[in-house]
């Protein structure tokens, strides 16, 4: 049960990103239906494989967007960068609240930081005081509040699927790790894998994990992330059936504001 768990969650993990670039990308009027966020996204994990990061997955993304949506490249750029940034945020969100936690730092301290940042952030993307006249991209999303914080709850879910992913792999294996450690470790790893510049993280996120794990005395770190990257390289290969098939965005409707 515990390896069905890692695959869901991969496939959880997978999903979540294409579905908030759908939404933000509605929200700036591209034409992007959520079926076709899938299917690009789809081709873009499975070129993952072979570029840095994730050149090739946002390459992509920029590629096939641009395409379906002539003139409007900015749009299709701005989408994807807001994507990336709420992803990020959550991530540091996790880490901060996760690591506080383990740490024996009262939980209330930890949470009202990471709220006290959380609105910090989005007042940047709302356009607050002079950032406004600073951040022009950013404050197209200002009319969007609601579809911001539920993207951020989504990236949210999404982290701790992939924390979830990593528990499963340790039960896997039958080692014994506590749920806070790998609650408190994993978003740290998956920071730097996100900041690396070889192919899915190879090599950086495997020796993270050994290290941070090993300081929290849980062994198999790098054993977790190996088989955690193996199991999204065989989902990025599946992927691939998605070049058989053309990127089309039929039966899209103008996305309206809140």
């Amino acid at each position: 049960w515990a390896l069905a768990g890692a695959v869901v969650c991969r496939i959880v993990c997978n999903l979540v990103p294409l579905v908030r670039w759908h939404w933000l990308a509605r929200t700036q009027q591209l034409n992007l239906t959520l079926g076709t966020a899938v299917h690009v996204g789809a081709v873009g994990y499975f070129l993952s494989i072979l570029l840095p990061a994730s050149v090739g997955f946002d390459g992509v993304r920029l590629l096939y967007g641009s395409r379906l949506n002539s003139g409007r490249r900015k749009k299709v750029l701005l989408s994807i960068f807001m994507d990336r940034l709420i992803g990020l945020y959550a991530l540091i969100f996790l880490a901060v609240l996760f690591g506080g936690a383990y740490l024996r730092q009262p939980v209330l301290v930890s949470l009202v930081v990471v709220a006290a940042g959380t609105l910090a952030a989005f007042q940047v993307a709302h356009g607050w005081g002079p950032i406004r006249r600073r951040v022009t991209g950013v404050t197209a999303f200002r009319p969007f509040g609601g579809v911001l914080w539920r993207a951020f709850a989504l990236s949210c879910i999404g982290h701790c699927a992939g924390i979830a992913g990593i528990y499963f792999w340790f039960r896997t294996l039958n080692i014994p790790a506590p749920a806070l450690i790998v609650c408190a470790i994993t978003p740290l790893v998956n920071l730097l894998q996100s900041v690396s510049l070889t192919p899915m993280g190879l090599g950086v996120a495997d020796t993270a994990s050994e290290v941070l794990f090993a300081m929290a005395r849980v062994d198999g770190g790098a054993e977790v992330v190996t088989l955690n990257r193996l199991l999204a390289l065989l989902v990025s290969l599946v992927c691939g059936v998605a070049f058989l098939f053309p990127v089309s965005n039929a039966g899209v409707t103008p996305a309206g504001r809140e």
